[in-house]
């Protein structure tokens, strides 16, 4: 069972959203067209992006696909591609940024731990669950995550190691496997115990049990 699941996914989503609409209500229409530097997409091509983008979760875990191996990439960026040119002025853009915010919102709220713990095979043929994909689209705010399951654990930008209500180690996957400490004691038990080499665990068992 994943503690972290489809109502806390729905709810830092929410969070980077609003965040993104009141960017996108501040500047001002005029610099819609701004491009920061060269190969860079405009303001209004940014924004609009992020408005549709949700639709790839949309079509693909919202759809049950497991695996993405034949996936054609190519229909789907046509579809995005058409939903953003039709958003040109900024009134279109907040509001294509609100409404497929609160649609994917409310998709992410239903999600259960058994839908996030089934497997997709990536396009190089490795696999993911559905809420190591799905957390993608959380990216951007503080998201606090307890779990011992290393492929998403290993994902955070800092890892804080509790033992007995004291924290024992804090740093990066890379920082703590290199320490050789609890962390790196852990991933390797979990590892060895399963059959897993780095950057393939799946398993939710505690090694400590």
């Amino acid at each position: 069972m994943i503690p972290y699941g489809g109502k806390e996914l729905a709810d830092g989503f929410r969070t980077v959203r609003k965040n993104t609409i009141q960017v996108a209500e501040d500047i001002p229409e005029s610099k819609y067209d701004f491009v920061a530097a060269p190969d860079v997409r405009p303001v209004r091509q940014m924004l609009a992006h992020v408005a549709v983008v949700t639709r790839f979760w949309e079509e693909t875990d919202g759809k049950g696909i497991t695996t993405m191996q034949g996936f054609d990439f190519s229909k789907l960026m046509e579809l995005a591609q058409s939903e953003e040119n039709k958003l040109q002025t900024k009134a279109e853009i907040v509001q294509s940024l609100r409404a497929n915010g609160e649609r994917f919102v409310s998709w992410l709220e239903t999600l259960t731990p058994e839908f996030l713990s089934q497997r997709v095979t990536e396009p190089d043929g490795q696999t993911k669950s559905r809420f190591e994909r799905i957390l993608g689209a959380t990216r951007h705010c503080t998201t606090i995550l307890i779990s011992h399951r290393f492929s998403t654990v290993r994902q955070a930008d800092r890892i804080c190691v509790v033992e007995h209500g004291r924290v024992i180690e804090l740093g990066t996957h890379d920082e703590l496997m290199a320490r050789n400490g609890r962390y790196r004691t852990m991933f390797d038990l979990q590892a060895q115990r399963f059959g897993v080499v780095e950057g393939e665990e799946d398993m939710t068992y505690d090694v400590l049990s």
